[in-house]
């Protein structure tokens, strides 16, 4: 079902699955990646499923609090594996490793939106991705919740991860109007070297 109005990327907690009609290929982004045939075979017959576990926490040197969001991803169908993803709301970098991407680093950030010229409300995000292939992270449009008309600040995610091999995935996430539905998407955009490949993901809320 469509996300309801009063969720956004600062309560995600619940639960998701991936359209996979609406969402692009992803065997392209993940190939560039280093991800192996037939995982991503496996990737490709299953269903995925995403938990987000949200939290503020307190750091306890600094004493500051922070916002943890936890995915726990289940591919059902075809590798019937899963894995989990702990982002710290603050761009430090930090190590993370499982077995479809390997050892990585990750920064992750919440970043506000910014009307265009025709009122739309976009990501104010500073690439990390050089050229123009950066802008089509730019070029998701907020599908607004409940009372976030006025309200710019912290409508996006932006991630940053880096593969030891590698390969470089700059990811923005954020709610669009896709069919009449305002949907949670992740738009991805990898490289390596002068090579780009781009998708985005579609998940619809469940109940």
């Amino acid at each position: 079902m469509a996300a309801p109005s009063q969720i956004n990327v600062r309560n995600l907690k619940g639960n998701w699955i991936m359209d996979k009609n609406l969402s692009d290929d992803t065997d392209p982004v993940l190939k560039l990646q280093g991800v192996g045939w037939l995982v991503r075979k496996g990737i490709g017959m299953s269903t995925v499923n995403m938990e987000f576990i949200q939290s503020t926490e307190v750091d306890p040197e600094t004493s500051k609090p922070f916002i943890q969001l936890i995915a726990n991803q289940t591919a059902v169908g075809g590798s019937n594996v899963g894995t989990s993803e702990t982002r710290i709301m603050d761009w430090m970098e930090r190590e993370h490793s499982d077995f479809i991407f390997g050892d990585v680093t990750i920064r992750c950030r919440f970043v506000n939106g910014v009307r265009d010229s025709e009122g739309n409300i976009r990501p104010d995000i500073a690439l990390e991705t050089p050229g123009p292939n950066g802008e089509y992270l730019k070029e998701m449009v907020y599908a607004p919740g409940e009372d976030e008309d006025d309200d710019l600040s912290g409508l996006f995610i932006q991630d940053y991860i880096v593969k030891k091999t590698g390969s470089v995935a700059e990811q923005v996430w954020g709610f669009e109007n896709i069919c009449g539905q305002r949907c949670l998407t992740r738009r991805v955009l990898a490289s390596k070297g002068s090579s780009y490949k781009m998708a985005r993901v579609v998940y619809k809320f469940i109940p």
